[in-house]
């Protein structure tokens, strides 16, 4: 037990340096599919930034929503506030790869493909997503999974689904790579872990003797080549 407490990754003492970034937004060409209106026009952006601390092998994202367009206090506020989102990780990321971070409303688990008619908290969801749900405009994970493309869904401020809502019955956001293979995609925490990273390998007790005896029968024939002449 103590050998796995002295061998463990320390959180405490890791050293994060980028890694990669990017976002996404609701622009023309800006990889985000919007309906509802005040997401849209670029008035909506998800943005991810990736450190990895190379000694332990963790990465740390941070993802963060905001409204580009706004320029005033507070900067960057949504038009309409955000009620949640869904990250896309890994079907195979579970509670425990998540080291560290902004704790998740729920997930990880399947979020189902809902129509815009149907009565539920994620109207319009265009195909099942498999991930997190947050409620906040900044999301950091710290993991050992590398990133890879994924997906993402966003919905306005919760409201009653049996009653009309007004304008925010259908206020949504998700990147295009959640129905097109070719649209745009963010970079959520992929399968690999460092465990898939093949260690050293150490030789057998067995082949180190026989190794050894091998090196001393080569001498001993170099030995008597040398008498010989």
């Amino acid at each position: 037990m103590l050998a796995l407490v002295l061998f463990a990754p320390s959180r405490s003492q890791a050293t994060f340096v980028d890694y990669e970034s990017g976002s996404l937004n609701t622009g023309t060409g800006g990889g985000i599919f919007t309906m509802g209106g005040p997401w849209g026009g670029g008035a909506f952006e998800l943005a991810w930034d990736i450190d990895v601390d190379t000694a332990t092998g963790q990465y740390k994202y941070v993802y963060t929503i905001s409204n580009p367009l706004d320029v005033v206090s507070p900067i960057g506020q949504l038009l309409t506030s955000l009620g949640h989102w869904l990250l896309e990780v890994s079907s195979s990321f579970f509670s425990a790869d998540l080291l560290d971070g902004t704790i998740p409303d729920t997930g990880p688990e399947i979020f189902g493909i809902q129509a815009l008619s149907a009565p539920g908290s994620n109207p319009g969801l265009p195909s099942d997503l498999y991930g997190f749900a947050y409620d906040d405009l900044s999301v950091t994970l710290i993991t050992f999974r590398s990133p890879m493309d994924g997906s993402f869904y966003a919905k306005n401020s919760p409201c009653n689904p049996n009653s009309l809502c007004a304008d925010y019955a259908n206020v949504l956001a998700y990147n295009t790579g959640l129905v097109d293979p070719n649209g745009a995609f963010i970079r959520v925490p992929n399968t690999l872990t460092v465990a898939a990273i093949a260690p050293a390998q150490v030789p057998e007790p067995t082949v180190l003797i026989l190794l050894g005896v091998g090196l001393i029968a080569v001498g001993v024939a170099v030995r008597r080549i040398t008498r010989d002449h």
